[in-house]
């Protein structure tokens, strides 16, 4: 079994897929879920959880990447603490790299999900909550 460090490296590696065709945007959450699940398992990529809420007024499919508990209070070769969720802090910078590339693979795959022309939802990610 890979590691968590093991298995966000393999995220931010992975290579982008083509479009699917599939028009995601407007389907109910639970195909959603299960359509990134699948693409997921595809890309043979390890320890994304993807979830559908179940609350009333869900919008949006929640996606957990892979995660390590690190101490902020390491020393760095400089010297100095790492700051948390700073760029100093490596686990975290690499977490953030690997939060990135998901949303793009996610995004390449299925791009409808990113259409931001209904006013009332274009300032936000309406279709994906990465954590």
């Amino acid at each position: 079994m890979n590691t968590p460090h093991e298995q966000l490296q393999a995220i931010i590696n992975a290579p982008l897929p083509k479009p699917t065709g599939q028009a995601m945007r407007h389907a109910p959450l639970k195909e959603q879920s299960k359509a990134v699940r699948g693409l997921l398992k595809s890309m043979r990529l390890t320890g994304v959880s993807v979830t559908t809420p179940t609350y009333s007024m869900a919008s949006s499919i929640s996606i957990s990447l892979p995660s390590e508990r690190h101490d902020h209070r390491e020393i760095d070769e400089r010297g100095g603490a790492y700051q948390p969720y700073g760029v100093t802090c490596p686990i975290c910078h690499l977490r953030n790299e690997a939060h990135n590339k998901i949303k793009a693979i996610i995004l390449a795959a299925f791009p409808d999900l990113d259409d931001r022309s209904d006013y009332v939802s274009d300032y936000f990610d309406y279709c994906l909550s990465i954590n």
